[in-house]
């Protein structure tokens, strides 16, 4: 099962978020809440996660891999869901993405991303996203 959709969340006053109920069995009760690079934040459940993690040790072992290693793994954190599918997003992590009240949750294959609403949209239509653009080698 793949990561799909757009949905619109409300981060509440506690930092809570709720997990679509689509995505709750597969991401587990715990999984992984990581700062992108984009900035946005992710949901990986724990077996997407581990390929990510592969990667990272893959790199070579200079001085320079061991940093960028210690910055992947300072931008992830394993959280758990509580029964109603909410999980608490830490304040250093709102702050990275921007978050406010509204959110977009996007299903993005093999990671869940939380986006500010309003930055998401703006980026969109400041970059025309076109996916035959984006990506001209997909045949649709």
């Amino acid at each position: 099962m793949f990561y799909l959709g757009k949905f619109n969340h409300t981060l509440d006053s506690k930092n809570r978020l709720f997990v679509p109920a689509r995505f709750r069995e597969k991401l587990g009760s715990d999984f992984v809440l990581f700062m992108m690079p984009d900035p946005c934040l992710a949901l990986y459940d724990s077996d997407n996660f581990e390929k990510l993690i592969e990667q990272v040790y893959e790199m070579s072992e200079s001085e320079e891999s061991r940093e960028a290693q210690r910055n992947f793994f300072d931008g992830a954190l394993s959280v758990t869901q509580d029964k109603q599918g909410r999980f608490t997003v830490p304040q250093d992590f709102i702050e990275y993405a921007s978050l406010g009240e509204e959110v977009l949750i996007l299903g993005v294959a093999d990671r869940l991303e939380i986006w500010n609403k309003e930055r998401y949209e703006e980026l969109r239509q400041a970059k025309g996203e076109d996916n035959k653009r984006v990506m001209p080698n997909i045949r649709y």
